[in-house]
């Protein structure tokens, strides 16, 4: 059974070995370990508790074949330890989420990148090409996320662009944001628009967290805010601000106007812009030299 998971500028900066840096970058930082570390625990205990308590939501469907197969009930013990045995595949780089030392089953392979050369309308191009000879260009978007008031949060995201002196790029999304953005100055609205395109077009990223834009983001050495809404997000939004490629996280419950102008500023002309943009840059550059596909196919093979 194989389970699948989704997953400084200047002389001396550039004189800095990589693997030394990321791993200076993945000490912890104040703030950003309310549970411990790998090894701790509290983290342990945590994690145990979270799959007993996930355990009665992702059972019911297995529940019900089993019962068709004729076999018998499971258990949340039963469930974990399982999981723990499964052979699983991590599509992440190991950059990104180094290997768990008590996990010696699953393989971090490295991110399944996509082989694109893709890119969007030759308009689009000239008009962020234009925009970005006088600002910075910043993407915006919440991807999946919805929103209760889309023409709130398309005023908060517009408001924060331009309140921090940026052209926005921002991505409609599930919530529709577009149509609340019609003729609104400095800000360019797009739909369905290619990832590893796009965000090599702007000076940075403002996103939701989701485990795919962190990667495009990661991948296209773009700094990066990142609004976590839900679950996984959190993570994310952690992991790449530890990695130094991201400002403060930010919360979406408590997301205003202001606190997100202060971050995007942060990362596009504040005092440690070039920091955070050489980062992105040099972790952008080791993610080039990994074979995601490659490595998972091999890890594939040798369970056959």
């Amino acid at each position: 059974m194989l389970a699948l998971a989704s997953p400084p500028r200047g002389p001396a900066a550039r004189d800095r070995p990589a693997r030394t840096y990321l791993a200076q970058q993945q000490r912890p930082k104040l703030g950003c370990r309310p549970l411990g570390g790998r090894r701790s625990a509290i983290n342990s205990k945590a994690g145990y508790a979270a799959l007993r308590g996930a355990y009665p939501l992702i059972s019911v469907p297995g529940r019900e074949i089993r019962k068709r197969l004729g076999h018998g009930r499971t258990s949340a013990s039963w469930f974990i330890k399982e999981m723990k045995a499964t052979p699983t595949l991590m599509a992440v780089s190991p950059h990104v989420v180094p290997p768990p030392p008590d996990h010696r089953q699953m393989k971090v392979s490295g991110y399944w990148a996509p082989w694109s050369t893709s890119s969007a309308t030759e308009g689009l191009r000239d008009e962020l090409a234009a925009a970005r000879k006088h600002k910075s260009v910043v993407y915006l978007g919440f991807g999946s996320m919805t929103s209760v008031d889309p023409s709130a949060t398309a005023e908060l995201l517009a408001g924060a662009a331009r309140r921090s002196g940026v052209h926005a790029v921002i991505h409609s999304g599930w919530a529709g944001l577009g149509e609340h953005l019609i003729g609104v100055d400095d800000v360019t609205v797009v739909d369905d628009v290619p990832h590893d395109w796009l965000f090599a077009q702007c000076d940075a990223v403002v996103h939701h967290g989701g485990a795919g834009t962190t990667a495009s983001a990661l991948r296209a050495g773009a700094p990066q805010v990142v609004v976590g809404h839900m679950g996984d997000q959190f993570y994310w939004a952690d992991r790449v601000h530890r990695l130094g490629v991201a400002a403060t996280p930010l919360n979406r419950s408590a997301l205003s106007t202001a606190r997100l102008a202060d971050q995007i500023t942060a990362v596009t002309t504040g005092p440690k812009a070039d920091t955070y943009a050489a980062d992105a840059t040099r972790v952008a550059a080791m993610l080039a030299h990994e074979d995601g596909v490659g490595n998972a196919v091999k890890a594939i093979q040798g369970l056959l």
